[in-house]
């Protein structure tokens, strides 16, 4: 097969599956390993119970049929039972989305490392090649943890772009204008779409929680939306 070189650009949150899509790859994935179990490391990452059950995939993800990837994902079951029954052959990030659950947000680190042996076996390395580690924690609409995911990227055809903007701003004349939004509630609508849950969002604002929920009852009623999630992903639809 002809060798890849790619660098996608990290700008918005979206999943393996979607980005080699948009990129114009055929990506793919093999599951060396699905458990469903209870681990206190994990149930302390996401600040759950220790009886919480995780789901825990170990994947190579592939491009065109090479190996891009080797990765170790962790998922909340207790937030996210919709995963299940999910064998890790597809996009989780689709599976969410279709159970109305979207991931909203995420962190992410990237560092250059060494492959491990069996890493190595992965790529087809018979001699070390630094790789990308990227590890990223997405996010509900209400600020809870969901996913917890390292990947190893290979590090001789892939690339890392960053493309950074101001925060995205939700276009208020349109909103104003067509949706009769207050003041206080675009204020609202803004903290919102941070994806990071009512008490962040009405910490910054200066407002309890009773008054926030308020707000977000009229900006659904006004918006024609029923559920904070979906409401999310409608402002994003705005921003400019």
């Amino acid at each position: 097969m002809d060798r890849l070189t790619m660098q996608p650009t990290a700008d918005r949150l979206r999943g393996f599956t979607e980005e080699m899509a948009e990129l114009g790859y055929q990506s793919s994935s093999v599951v060396l390993a699905r458990d469903r179990l209870r681990n206190h490391p994990a149930a302390a990452m996401f600040d759950a119970s220790p009886d919480a059950p995780f789901l825990r995939l170990e994947r190579v993800r592939k491009v065109n049929g090479m190996a891009m990837s080797h990765q170790t994902a962790w998922y909340d079951l207790t937030a996210a039972p919709d995963l299940i029954t999910a064998d890790g052959s597809t996009s989780i990030y689709g599976l969410l989305r279709a159970a109305g659950k979207p991931l909203v947000r995420c962190t992410q680190t990237v560092e250059a490392v060494l492959p491990s042996p069996l890493q190595m076996d992965v790529f087809g390395f018979s001699d070390p090649v630094p790789c990308l580690l990227i590890r990223r924690r997405s996010y509900a609409a209400n600020g809870r943890l969901i996913e917890s995911v390292d990947g190893l990227f290979r590090g001789d055809v892939y690339a890392l772009g960053i493309e950074l903007r101001a925060e995205p701003a939700i276009r208020r004349e349109v909103l104003v204008k067509r949706f009769h939004l207050t003041p206080a509630e675009m204020r609202v609508a803004r903290e919102i779409v941070k994806g990071d849950g009512r008490t962040a969002a009405a910490r910054r604002l200066g407002i309890g929680e009773a008054t926030l929920k308020s707000h977000l009852l009229r900006i659904f009623e006004k918006t024609g939306v029923s559920r904070q999630a979906e409401l999310v992903q409608w402002f994003l639809t705005q921003a400019s």
